[in-house]
């Protein structure tokens, strides 16, 4: 298990406390219930500085005592690569599994 640093934050190190607000933001200004959501394609880049910050701020918005399904999480960039142009395919793929099977969990 890796200590969360929440004092630090920038481009290497993710704050906790911003993807809270940022996540919580959206889902109250667009009214989606986070109950409703099955699937979250992380950024998991398989980092020890930024993963367990993504999935601790994932289950405090998500993760509520009244969620009766379980939140399922996954990243294809921990196994597509890190860069940003790999970033971007790793969406695009993401996003035509959904779209042409309904679901890109798999």
């Amino acid at each position: 298990m890796y200590p969360i640093v929440s004092c630090i934050s920038g481009i290497a190190y993710p704050s906790y406390t911003n993807q809270v607000a940022v996540m919580k933001e959206m889902y109250l200004d667009t009214g989606i219930d986070t109950n409703d959501i099955a699937y979250v394609e992380c950024h998991g880049t398989g980092t020890p500085a930024g993963d367990p910050i993504e999935v601790r701020a994932l289950a405090e918005v998500f993760c509520k005592a009244d969620r009766k399904e379980p939140l399922l999480i996954g990243s294809a960039k921990s196994n597509m690569g890190h860069s940003e142009s790999v970033s971007g395919r790793r969406n695009d793929t993401s996003c035509c599994c959904f779209l042409f099977c309904g679901d890109c969990s798999q």
